[in-house]
């Protein structure tokens, strides 16, 4: 049964992959699981539903990476981890990626500024919470955290939209130091 809904899952991601949230029919999904349409509707009460457990599972993923950071000894270190997560999750997971950022029917997105103001999203939670502990730890100067943090997102985003349109398509395996390189630079400049 938790297969036959990883199987819906994963079938709606790649429609929400190929042709958009619109594709994500219950018939299409459906049909590209292998079942009714009318089977959908044990796991799942509609289309809504179904969108939800998928957002509800890519960020449980984004989050995962997320906190694999909190390794790191010093903020520094932890702060690095983050970004290196939010990297490593736009590029082996490009369809939660485009599902969590680049999806404007999502439920629950984040609008500026209020949304950011009140933190409602967990993993902007988390990126305001390296940023805190690198302005305590001195490597980062004192500012308004999530502002600093939407800034550094933003940035993220930018370089993995760069990527993901093509313009790194002649040297692929150089984005990563890149990303890097170029994170590097927007934290020199907020030091």
């Amino acid at each position: 049964m938790a297969q036959t809904r990883d199987d819906i899952l994963q079938a709606a991601l790649r429609l929400f992959q190929a042709e958009g949230a619109a594709a994500v029919t219950m018939r299409r999904v459906a049909a590209a699981v292998g079942v009714t349409p009318t089977a959908l509707y044990y796991h799942f009460e509609g289309k809504e539903a179904l969108l939800a457990a998928l957002h509800r599972q890519a960020l449980s993923t984004f989050q995962q990476y997320l906190h694999l950071a909190l390794e790191g000894e010093t903020s520094r270190e932890r702060f690095q981890q983050t970004l290196d997560a939010y990297l490593r999750f736009s590029t082996e997971r490009p369809g939660f990626y485009d599902f969590l950022f680049l999806n404007p029917d999502r439920p629950g997105r984040s609008q500026y500024p209020e949304d950011f103001a009140r933190m409602r999203s967990a993993s902007f939670r988390f990126l305001v919470d390296r940023v805190r502990d690198s302005m305590d730890a001195g490597t980062l100067r004192k500012a308004d955290a999530s502002e600093v943090a939407l800034t550094i997102a933003a940035h993220a985003h930018g370089l993995v939209m760069l990527a993901r349109m093509g313009h790194f398509e002649a040297a692929p395996d150089a984005f990563p130091d890149f990303f890097r390189a170029s994170m590097e630079q927007l934290m020199q400049g907020l030091a």
